[in-house]
C-alpha cells in the first residue's frame, strides 16, 4: 500500500514540475540621480527572463522612457536581440529565441534625468506577454500544494526507512528536502540576485554611477571578486573618493553568501587602497582581518603582493582611460 501511494505522489509531483509552462518575466532597477557633465544622469538595469520550461520565439521588445533622454544602451548578450529602432526615448527590437532560463540583461544610461524618470518594458511573444517578476499562479500552487506533498513524501520515506532501522538515511532525507524547499521559497519571494545586491551596496556607498561599467566588464558573470577588482581599478582613476571605494569593498565582504576566498580578496583590496592613501591603521585592520578570517587566501595574496604594482596599473589606466 505504502509503495503504491509513494509512487502516485512522486508521479503527481513530477507531472506538476514537468508540464509545459510558458512564462516571461522582467525586472527593472534604477540608480539614484548623479551629476553628469553639469547635468543629471541616471541608469536603469533591465532584465528579461524566460522563467518557464518552453522556448519562446519572436519576442517583440520595447523599452520606453517617460522623462529625459536615452544616452547609451548596453546588452549583456547582444546576439539575443536585433535592435530595430532607437530614439532618445524609445528602444524597440526583436528577440528571435529565448530558451528556458535565458536572460537578457541591459543597462540604459539617461541624460537630463529627473526624479520621476522611469522606464517601462513591453515584451510579447507568441501566446505570452512578459509580466513583472512576482509570485505567479504556479508559485502560489507550489506553495499551497507542492510543499505539503513534499512533507507527505517525507513522512512516507521516514516510515519505510524506520521500518528498516535506517535512521541516518531519514535524517539526510529530511535535511535535503528541507534545504530544497527553503531555497525554492526564497526564489519565489523575489530573493535578490547578485547583481541587485551589488547594485544596492554601490548605491549606499555613493558609487551608483560605476554600475554600468561594472556590468560591461563582467557581462553575465558578475562575481564578487571581479566586482572588487573593478572597484580597485576605478579607484586608481578617482582617488578623491577612496573612502567610498573602501566602504563598498568592506560591505560586500560582509555578505553571508560570499565565498571565503572572495571575502579575503576584497579585504586585501580594501587594505591595499588604505595603504595607497597612507592610512597605516586602516591598512593593518583590513590585512589582519583578512589573515584572521581567510588565512590561506591571506598567505596566497601576501606572496604575490610585491608584484601588484598599483603605480604601474594607474599609469596604464590613465594612458588608456578613453578606451575604458
Amino acid at each position: 500500500m505504502i509503495p503504491a501511494a509513494l509512487a502516485f505522489v512522486v508521479g503527481l509531483i513530477l507531472w506538476l514540475i514537468q508540464r509545459d509552462r510558458i512564462t516571461l518575466e522582467y525586472t527593472i532597477s534604477e540608480s539614484e540621480i548623479f551629476p553628469k557633465d553639469g547635468r543629471k544622469g541616471k541608469y536603469f538595469l533591465l532584465n528579461l527572463k524566460n522563467t518557464g520550461n518552453k522556448a519562446i520565439q519572436n519576442i517583440n521588445y520595447k523599452a520606453e522612457l517617460n522623462l529625459g533622454k536615452i544616452e547609451s544602451l548596453q546588452f549583456s548578450k547582444e546576439e539575443l536581440i536585433n535592435i530595430e529602432s532607437q530614439t532618445v526615448q524609445k528602444i524597440t527590437g526583436l528577440i528571435p529565441l529565448l530558451n528556458p532560463n535565458d536572460e537578457l540583461h541591459s543597462t540604459i544610461t539617461i541624460d537630463n534625468a529627473e526624479e520621476y524618470s522611469k522606464i517601462t518594458i513591453l515584451a510579447r511573444g507568441i501566446g505570452i506577454t512578459a509580466s513583472e517578476s512576482k509570485m505567479d499562479q504556479f508559485s502560489i500552487y507550489f506553495k499551497d500544494s507542492f510543499i505539503p506533498l513534499m512533507v507527505g513524501i517525507l513522512a512516507l520515506t521516514a516510515f519505510t526507512t524506520f521500518t528498516s532501522f535506517n535512521q541516518v538515511k531519514v535524517s539526510n532525507t529530511i535535511k535535503s528536502i528541507s534545504d530544497l524547499t527553503k531555497e525554492l521559497e526564497k526564489s519565489e519571494q523575489g530573493q535578490p540576485e547578485r547583481e541587485q545586491i551589488v547594485f544596492a551596496i554601490l548605491n549606499k556607498s555613493g558609487l551608483s554611477y560605476i554600475m554600468p561599467q561594472l556590468l560591461a566588464n563582467s557581462g553575465d558573470n558578475l562575481t564578487y571578486w571581479k566586482t572588487g577588482l573593478t572597484i580597485m581599478h576605478l579607484y586608481l582613476l578617482d582617488k578623491k573618493n577612496s573612502k567610498k571605494y573602501v566602504n563598498a569593498l568592506n560591505l560586500i565582504s560582509k555578505l553571508e553568501v560570499i565565498a571565503s576566498s572572495s571575502k579575503g580578496f576584497l579585504l586585501y583590496l580594501a587594505g591595499k587602497i588604505e595603504k595607497e592613501e597612507g592610512n597605516t591603521t586602516q591598512t593593518m585592520y583590513f590585512y589582519n582581518l583578512c589573515k584572521k578570517e581567510t588565512p590561506l587566501m591571506y598567505e596566497h595574496l601576501m606572496e604575490q603582493d610585491p608584484s601588484y604594482d598599483l603605480k604601474a596599473i594607474e599609469q596604464w589606466m590613465i594612458k588608456h582611460q578613453s578606451k575604458l
